[in-house]
């Protein structure tokens, strides 16, 4: 049972989040490091808190221990974050009890944005929101638990806390608008992906799909690997009765049933071009995999498919088994071609024995030695390709800035800054309602005295309240959208430097009405909102030290004061480096999912658009032959060709794609940028959309299109006569549907088969009499 979607982004994102801990980790270390060498300097340890010193140095190492096992080298992979919270909560512990012992005896050396910078840690590596949200108010109510319970209070203390709710409960809508992003580009980027391996026309795995689980299956240790290629047939005389719509529909049949009769645990169906289907067996002899076909093929026919004047439909099915799958001397692209040209060429024997039959190659072959394919003209390379990481390079990333090529960038940044509104938005609305709460209540509440009250107030109504006002309403302007982080950024530098003047002037008097936390908290909101970092790394450079510079002219330097500073500095590298990984990962994840949704419309095989990408075209052609009916022609060409079947029985499968491939790029050439557009529908069917001035140069381009191909002189089965195609032309009128612009040209079509092949015909409108050979 393949496992459930919720479940794999809850696995991946907790992944993902461990190379977080990992740095985080790595970075409190070296913290820790540096204060334990300098805190004679930093920390006026009282007599009293001496004997504790061991607990003290267990209660370090612990966490630490934890914080490892919860990163990225981590042999414990399903508790990752819960370790990373316990560790949390061990430092929280051990930093509070510090704390209150220093400060019953007159020292207040540990300020308290130190525990409450280690609980917001735990905003920054990636946990769940689920299990983030209640961790986080857990933590800070034991912080506060802890000021309250075993401190004196006073208005200072009650201030210190309500700037730790803030730095740690606003950042918590950024955190779930995060996960919520990144779970959207994960469910979009496995959708696309799904796409990519998707045949358009069945829903089975497409060619792409079934040379990854080839490469898959032939890595797997010893073991025969069987390869069947199943063939419909005579399904051109359901085409040429019925039309390419029923062709398209036992197709379709054909291919639930494989899919439903499939154990993917051990086999693997997909659909190879046309009517042919590959299915893969791991593991089982020769006569296992005959026994499968057989069921395959008696079940087929029971469907009771149309075919032709009579009879049903049925499969004729050629058998090729690999000995060796896993000898490492073998190139598994040669290993891939030699293996599917042996089932071809039992295949061709099952054709020629009758159809409705199975046939093998003579013998088992081997990865090292595998026999020579059947003769003909030898396939060339298919345009199309696995996406890599290499699909990546286009991103430039340096200590300053991350970029995409010119030609996207201002697409990615438009969609970022737009991801990043709802943050931006939360954030303001937060603040402005902790700071109408201390407007408020600063009188009763926390106690100021009148005098620091009424300078409070004035500071909060005058200075700080209308920027965080101003950069709340631009979140929901659509025309000042583009400047929305520019104003983010603007309203956050006038908001600091309010509150740094407030805590300079009012600090002195005895009144710390706005702790170091709140400026150090406001500047770092920055870092959540997806400001691009290129914007985010100088602005936040630039305040934190317009804030530091101003601590330390206003203020006597002491071990406290350092600490906070260092603290500060710490949290903001911290959360500028998330901010940096959240970015680079939405540029890789953008770029990915750019690439997947190209080849979720290209047809592996010729590299040209598929079924889906034409489909999408043909609807947009569609809307603007509505809008203006006389802007121009446009038409519908349906391109087959002609007696292929025939080719792939006398040269081979490979040979036949191969000439897909030649024709298919043929036809891209008779569709230049702006005048159309050409793709492969499936099997020997090609479709273009045609843009002319007026409907006699539709007619031209489709006569053209096919002298073009013959023009290419490829050999057919009969001696003496080249490849050809039949072309069928709708040109689209103003009250034309899909259906109907399709079902036209496809009549038009089958008329040119039965006219004698090798010509095109043309349908002006929903008269039958305007056919036009």
């Amino acid at each position: 049972m393949p496992p459930d979607p919720d479940d794999q982004f809850h696995t991946d994102f907790d992944d993902s989040g461990r190379s977080y801990r990992s740095e985080l980790w790595l970075i409190l270390l070296v913290a820790i490091s540096v204060l334990l060498i300098f805190h004679s300097y930093l920390l006026r340890v009282p007599p009293e808190l001496v004997p504790l010193g061991p607990y003290f140095v267990v209660g370090v190492v612990i966490p630490m221990v934890l914080r490892w096992l919860s990163g990225a080298q981590s042999p414990i992979r399903r508790w990752s974050s819960a370790l990373f919270i316990v560790a949390v909560y061990i430092d929280l512990a051990a930093l509070m009890t510090a704390r209150i012992v220093c400060i019953r005896h007159g020292l207040d050396v540990l300020p308290i944005i130190v525990p409450v910078a280690v609980l917001a840690s735990l905003l920054v590596v990636q946990i769940r929101f689920a299990v983030l949200a209640p961790a986080v108010i857990a933590g800070f109510a034991g912080i506060a638990a802890a000021e309250l319970l075993f401190l004196p209070i006073d208005s200072n203390r009650l201030f210190d806390l309500a700037a730790s709710a803030a730095v740690l409960t606003v950042p918590l809508a950024s955190a779930r608008e995060l996960e919520r992003a990144t779970r959207t580009a994960w469910q979009r980027r496995r959708r696309l992906s799904e796409l990519t391996r998707t045949d358009a026309l069945t829903g089975l795995p497409n060619r792409y799909a079934l040379r990854q689980a080839f490469a898959e299956l032939v890595s797997v240790p010893s073991g025969r690997l069987s390869v069947a290629i199943i063939d419909v047939d005579r399904f051109k005389a359901v085409n040429d009765r019925y039309g390419h719509a029923v062709g398209d529909d036992c197709l379709r049949a054909v291919g639930r049933y494989l899919s439903g009769r499939t154990d993917p645990g051990h086999e693997f169906i997909a659909r190879l071009s046309g009517e042919e289907f590959v299915m893969l067996w791991h593991g089982l002899d020769t006569a296992e995999a005959i026994r499968r076909a057989e069921e395959i093929r008696s079940g087929i026919a029971r469907l009771g498919l149309p075919v032709g004047c009579n009879g049903t439909l049925t499969v004729s099915i050629g058998i090729a088994a690999l000995e060796d799958a896993a000898d490492p001397a073998a190139d598994p692209d040669t290993t891939w071609t030699d293996l599917l040209g042996a089932a071809d060429a039992a295949l061709y024997r099952a054709k020629c024995g009758g159809r409705d039959r199975i046939a093998t190659a003579p013998a088992l072959v081997s990865a090292a030695a595998i026999a020579d394919g059947p003769a003909g003209p030898t396939p060339d390379t298919a345009a199309w390709r696995a996406p890599t990481d290499d699909d990546a390079a286009g991103l430039t990333a340096s200590f300053w800035s991350l970029r995409l090529p010119p030609a996207v960038e201002q697409r990615f940044r438009d969609g970022f800054d737009a991801q990043g509104l709802p943050a931006r938005r939360v954030i303001m609305a937060g603040l402005l309602a902790v700071c109408a709460l201390i407007f408020v209540f600063q009188g009763s509440v926390l106690q100021m005295p009148a005098d620091a009250s009424l300078f409070g107030r004035l500071s909060l109504a005058l200075g700080i309240m209308p920027p965080m006002a101003v950069a709340l309403a631009v979140t929901f302007s659509t025309r000042l959208r583009p400047w929305s982080a520019h104003v983010f950024i603007a309203c956050i530098a006038v908001i600091v430097t309010a509150q740094m003047v407030q805590r300079i002037v009012q600090l002195p008097k005895g009144y710390d009405v706005v702790p170091w936390l709140m400026p150090v908290s406001v500047l770092l909101s920055m870092s959540v909102v997806q400001i691009r970092y290129s914007m985010l790394l100088p602005a936040t450079a630039v305040l934190l030290s317009g804030v530091c510079a101003a601590e330390v002219i206003a203020f006597p330097l002491t071990g406290n004061r350092v600490l906070a500073l260092a603290t500060a500095a710490l949290m903001a590298a911290v959360t500028v480096r998330f901010a940096y990984r959240v970015e680079r990962t939405r540029r890789l994840d953008w770029l990915g999912a750019e690439a997947l949704a190209g080849q979720s419309r290209v047809d592996p095989m010729t590299g040209l658009p598929n079924r889906r990408q034409f489909t999408a075209d043909l609807d947009a052609a569609l809307r603007a032959a509505h809008a203006s009916p006389r802007r121009r022609a446009d038409g519908l060409l349906l391109v087959d060709i002609d007696r292929l079947k025939e080719f792939n029985d006398r040269f081979g499968h490979l040979a036949g794609d191969a000439c897909i491939r030649r024709i298919g790029r043929c036809l891209a050439q008779q569709s230049p940028p702006g005048r159309g557009s050409v793709a492969r529908l499936g099997g020997e069917e090609f479709a273009l959309l045609l843009a002319e001035r007026d409907e006699g140069l539709l007619q031209a381009r489709a006569h053209n299109a096919v002298a073009e191909v013959a023009g290419l002189q490829i050999d057919a089965p009969a001696a003496g006569e080249v490849v050809t195609v039949s072309a069928g032309l709708a040109v689209i009128s103003a009250t034309d549907t899909a259906e109907s612009a399709f079902a036209r040209a496809d009549r038009a079509l089958y008329r040119a088969k039965r006219g004698g092949r090798n010509r095109a015909v043309v349908w002006l409108s929903d008269d039958s009499a305007n056919l036009v050979d």
